[in-house]
C-alpha cells in the first residue's frame, strides 16, 4: 500500500525517460492491470505505468531520493509486482545507481506472471552510497501495464551493509599482472617470457638497465674495471649477475633473453652465438667478453651449487636441479602448485577409487566366470567325441541292429568284448551291467516297448 503523496514513497521521477509512472486504486485498463492494491482489504493505492497511450519500448523511471550507504550483499529490497493482461508484457527492472550515475542491474523480469501480486526480494550492491531505481518497460501492445506496492528495504540497507572487501594483492616480492589476478615472482617480469595471462609481464619494460658504466683506466685487456677500481673478467658483463660491489658491471646493459651459452653484448643488437665465444675474434666491444676467460672459470662462476667446466668456447656451467641459466642463476619456472583438497574432495576421491576397485573386481569375476564355462563347454564336447569314437570303432554289422524289426534274437551277443552296452536298441543278457547311452534321448523302455508291438 502506498500512500497518496509522491513525496510520502521517497521515489523521484526521472526527467530524462520517455513517460511517468502514476500513483492509483486500479488500472486505467481493463484487464491490463491490477483491480486494487496489494493490502488485504483493497483500499490503498499502488505505482503503476500506463501503457495503453505509450509506444512500445518507451520507458520510465523512478528513484529514491535518499541514498543508501555502500553494501555488498547485506541490503535487500522486497516489493510487489503487477504483470498481467498480455503475452506481449514488457520489462521491469532495479537498478543501483552510484554518485558517479551509473547504473549498475541487480534484478529484471518480463512476462505473464498471472492475474496476481507477486512477491520479489532484490539484494542490492554497489561499492559506493548509490540509490535504487525502478525502470518499465511498454510492451507490444495497450495490455502491458506495470505496477508496483508495498517497497520496503531491510535493517542493512540504512546502516550499511559488509565492509568493501579490499582489492586483492600480491607479495612485496611478487609481481602482480596488470588485468588478471596472478601473482609471480619478480625476477619473471621483463625476462621475455609470457608468464602473465594477460601478458602484462612483458609490458613497458626498459630496454637497459640504469646506470653509468664507470671509468676503464687501471685494467687490461678482457677486464672490466668497477667503481672501487677492481677488475673482473669481461665475461661476466652483461650476465644479469652483480660482480661488482654496487652491480656496476651491469649498468647500461641491454635486457635481452638470450639461449643457454650466448652471451649478451652491450655493442650488439643481438646474443652472440656459442659458436663465436673464444674464436679468436673480438665480437663484443668495448670490454671483448667474447674472448674473456677462454682457458679458465672465473672465480665463484657457476652459482647455486652448479660446476664449471672449460672447453672449446670458454666456460660452461652444469647447474644443479632446479636452476638454469649461464651462471646457474636462474631459477626454473615451476608451475604453481594447486591448493590442497578439501576433506570433500578427498572424500569424493575415496567414493571414486572405492567404485573403480569394485568394477575392477566385478570385471575379474565376470571372465572367470567366462573362463569356466568354456572349460565346462570344452570338456562336455571333449567327451562327447569320446562316445562317437568308441561307437565308431564297433563291428559294420551294428547299423542292421537299427530296426526292430529286423532284430531276430535281441538277446545274441556276437562280439566279443564284454556283456555292456552302451546302445539303447540293444540288450545284454546281464542287465544289470547294461547302461543307457546318454546321447540317446529315447527311454530304453519305450524302444523296448515299441520293438515287442513290432514283433507282435
Amino acid at each position: 500500500m502506498m500512500t497518496s503523496g509522491k513525496a510520502a514513497c521517497q521515489l523521484s521521477q526521472d526527467t530524462t525517460d520517455d513517460f511517468d509512472w502514476l500513483i492509483g486504486q486500479r488500472s486505467e485498463t481493463h484487464g491490463a492491470g491490477p483491480q486494487s492494491d496489494h493490502s488485504p482489504g483493497g483500499g490503498g493505492k499502488f505505482l503503476y505505468v500506463h501503457s495503453a497511450v505509450q509506444r512500445e519500448g518507451d520507458i520510465a523511471r523512478v528513484t529514491t531520493r535518499r541514498p543508501f550507504p555502500a553494501s555488498i550483499g547485506g541490503c535487500h529490497l522486497r516489493f510487489w509486482f503487477y504483470m498481467h493482461g498480455s503475452d506481449r508484457m514488457g520489462t521491469l527492472k532495479v537498478y543501483t545507481v552510484g554518485p558517479s550515475g551509473t547504473s549498475l542491474l541487480m534484478w529484471a523480469v518480463t512476462g505473464n506472471h498471472g492475474s496476481e501480486w507477486t512477491y520479489a526480494d532484490v539484494i542490492l550492491a554497489n561499492t559506493a552510497p548509490f540509490r535504487v531505481t525502478f525502470q518499465a518497460e511498454v510492451g507490444g501492445d495497450m495490455w502491458t501495464d506495470i505496477a508496483l506496492d508495498d517497497i520496503s528495504y531491510t535493517e542493512e540497507c540504512v546502516v550499511g551493509g559488509p565492509v568493501t572487501p579490499q582489492p586483492l594483492t600480491c607479495g612485496v616480492d611478487q609481481y602482480q599482472c596488470t588485468y588478471y589476478f596472478q601473482c609471480l615472482p619478480m625476477s619473471w617480469r621483463c625476462d621475455g617470457e609470457l608468464d602473465c595471462a594477460d601478458k602484462s609481464d612483458e609490458e613497458s619494460c626498459p630496454g637497459q638497465v640504469p646506470g653509468t658504466v664507470p671509468p676503464q683506466v687501471g685494467c687490461p685487456t678482457g677486464q672490466y674495471q668497477c667503481l672501487d677500481s677492481s677488475c673482473v673478467p669481461s665475461i661476466l658483463r652483461c650476465d644479469s649477475v652483480a660482480d661488482c660491489p654496487e652491480g656496476e658491471d651491469e649498468y647500461s646493459c641491454p635486457l635481452l633473453q638470450c639461449e643457454l651459452g650466448e652471451l649478451v653484448c652491450e655493442g650488439s643488437p643481438g646474443c652472440i652465438p656459442l659458436d663465436k665465444r673464444c674464436d679468436h675474434s673480438a665480437d663484443c666491444l668495448p670490454f671483448r667478453s667474447d674472448e674473456s676467460s677462454c682457458h679458465e672459470c672465473p672465480w665463484a662462476y657457476c652459482l647455486n651449487g652448479g660446476s664449471c667446466l672449460v672447453g672449446s668456447h670458454g666456460p660452461v656451467c652444469r647447474c644443479a636441479p632446479g636452476w638454469t641459466g649461464n651462471r646457474c642463476h636462474v631459477r626454473e619456472k615451476v608451475i604453481p602448485s594447486t591448493p590442497t583438497p578439501e576433506m570433500e574432495d578427498r572424500h569424493l576421491e575415496s567414493v571414486y577409487a572405492g567404485v573403480a576397485i569394485g568394477l575392477l573386481l566385478l570385471l575379474a569375476g565376470v571372465a572367470l566366470c567366462f573362463l569356466a564355462v568354456c572349460r565346462r563347454r570344452c570338456y562336455a564336447l571333449k567327451h562327447v567325441m569320446m562316445s562317437y569314437r568308441e561307437m565308431d570303432e564297433q563291428p559294420a554289422d551294428w547299423r542292421t541292429e537299427k530296426s526292430c524289426a529286423a532284430s531276430v534274437n535281441p538277446r545274441r551277443n556276437d562280439s566279443p568284448q564284454l556283456p555292456i552296452s552302451v546302445y539303447p536298441w540293444r540288450r545284454e543278457v546281464e542287465k544289470e551291467l547294461s547302461f543307457d547311452n546318454p546321447l540317446y534321448t529315447h527311454p530304453p523302455d519305450t524302444r523296448h516297448t515299441h520293438c515287442k508291438s513290432s514283433e507282435a
